[in-house]
């Protein structure tokens, strides 16, 4: 069981550096989309859409990260008190309460977006 939680934590630290790099994909895409409206008078729907969904990957991603390297911000005034079990239990209270319905949230609006661009360009489910 140790084997797997070591695992998992340097997996998710893993996941957490390379959605790091996402910062400068965001960073590029939102200065395509400023060049394009305010210099070409062009704007793109994509560049918006996508800037939005980067942004929410790499919010939710980075906030996995945190968590997994005890990075994250936290009230410690209460937190460290706390005995090591009660610490995880409200780590897991904590994350099923806020983190798993935002990334079911991120989940959901990608597949509304999906959904639209299928018919859009009329294909099918």
């Amino acid at each position: 069981m140790r084997a797997y939680i070591n695992f998992a934590d340097q997996f998710v630290v893993w996941i957490g550096r390379a959605f790091a790099w996402g910062i400068f994909i965001l960073t590029a895409a939102v200065m395509y989309e400023v060049i394009m409206r305010y210099f070409f008078n062009a704007p793109t729907l994509w560049a918006f859409d996508f800037t939005i969904q980067m942004y929410g990957a790499v919010f939710m991603m980075g906030g996995a990260s945190a968590m997994s390297t005890k990075t994250h911000v936290k009230a410690d005034m209460y937190y460290n008190k706390l005995s090591e079990k009660g610490q995880a239990i409200l780590d897991l209270v904590l994350f099923i309460c806020f983190y798993a319905p935002g990334v079911f949230e991120v989940f959901q609006k990608f597949l509304d977006v999906s959904f639209v661009l299928k018919q859009e360009n009329g294909l099918k489910e």
